[in-house]
């Protein structure tokens, strides 16, 4: 028998064409090498840059949220005294993954194949000819 878990330690944001988007912690160093970037209501941050040594703006951080220039505090923070919706967190969209259960055809042993694209498993049951297919199963985190 094979045994499957996962845990899931963030939050979810929203869902978007039947895919669940997940907010982790904001974190400068994966914000700034290109990793997407939402604000608290799911909207896309883009152009994400840090200021060093900036007395004008009210953080450090900027970025452009539906074509306005925004800035944050280190941490992503919109406003220093309360939540707001413009707080920006790391954005991560739900994985899925398929799982081929095959059952050998000789000597009935079970065997399974994992595949992070759908159409690699719907290939895989016409090259496995010394197996049947017993199930597909597919996981979305």
């Amino acid at each position: 028998m094979i045994l499957i878990g996962c845990s899931i330690k963030k939050q979810v944001c929203q869902v978007k064409n039947k895919k669940k988007i997940y907010m982790k912690k904001f974190n400068l160093f994966e914000a700034l090498e290109g990793k997407p970037v939402i604000t608290k209501n799911g909207k896309k941050v883009t152009q994400i840059t840090k200021f060093n040594n900036v007395k004008t703006l009210p953080y450090c951080i900027c970025g452009v949220v539906e074509g306005s220039l925004e800035s944050w505090s280190i941490e992503g923070k919109y406003h220093h005294s309360h939540e707001s919706q413009l707080d920006i967190y790391m954005a991560e969209e739900s994985k899925t993954i398929w799982i081929n259960v095959w059952k050998h055809v000789k000597d009935g042993s079970l065997s399974a194949s994992i595949h992070s694209r759908k159409d690699k498993c719907d290939n895989e049951i016409d090259e496995l000819l010394s197996h049947t297919l017993v199930k597909t199963i597919e996981i979305t985190e």
